[in-house]
């Protein structure tokens, strides 16, 4: 997948292309005489989306090739993404705990969401190229949400009450009240509500 921003074309992943790249680099690995390790070490840690344990010389020396997500924030927004990252443990036993980040770092390639993270994300491999995107999207979300007269952007007190709906609403159920950032109404169109992470408000469906 391609797309063009600012007249630069960008390479774009899906899950499914990040998953290529994590068994492109596997397959470098088990191609240099590299066999998977099963031991105690083996499990998997929080954030962690996937992982596999390689070793060359019987779990002495173990190699881990895993992808783990990451999230960092602006004023306004939260973005994530993933990192697919190998790192290199020595003098490894078999109930040693391979804590991430602890180990030798070998290589380390980064993912940007430019859309939802959990729901049909896209990704860049560049963050000078997630930053161009990230401000046309900002742009672009300031002047849909921001024309004068439609749009009236309501007093903190009504997060409550959107929260008590958004709890009612279908993959919203799990969702803090501090992660409500504001509520609008919009003219003809009725009420909004901003989730932090999200660029664009959810409309709130009152039954």
């Amino acid at each position: 997948m391609k797309t063009i921003v600012n007249g630069k074309e960008i390479k774009l992943f899906d899950k499914a292309g990040i998953g290529a790249e994590f068994t492109k680099v596997v397959n470098e690995y088990l191609q240099n005489g590299f066999i998977f390790n099963l031991a105690e070490s083996t499990g998997r840690t929080q954030g962690e989306e996937m992982k596999v344990n390689l070793t060359n010389d019987g779990g002495n020396t173990v190699y881990i090739i895993y992808i783990e997500r990451f999230h960092f924030s602006d004023d306004e927004h939260i973005y994530r993404g993933c990192k697919l990252i190998v790192e290199k443990f020595i003098e490894v036993k078999n109930d040693s705990t391979l804590w991430h980040g602890k180990g030798e770092l070998v290589s380390e390639k980064s993912f940007y969401a430019i859309s939802d993270y959990y729901n049909n994300p896209a990704f860049v491999d560049n963050k000078e190229d997630f930053e161009s995107i990230a401000k046309i999207s900002r742009e672009r979300l300031h002047a849909k949400y921001s024309y004068e007269g439609q749009i009236k952007k309501l007093p903190a007190t009504a997060n409550k009450i959107a929260f008590k709906i958004l709890k009612k609403m279908k993959g919203y159920k799990s969702v803090p009240l501090k992660n409500i950032e504001y509520v609008i109404h919009e003219n003809g169109k009725g009420f909004g509500v901003k989730i932090m992470g999200r660029h664009y408000p959810i409309t709130l469906q009152c039954k």
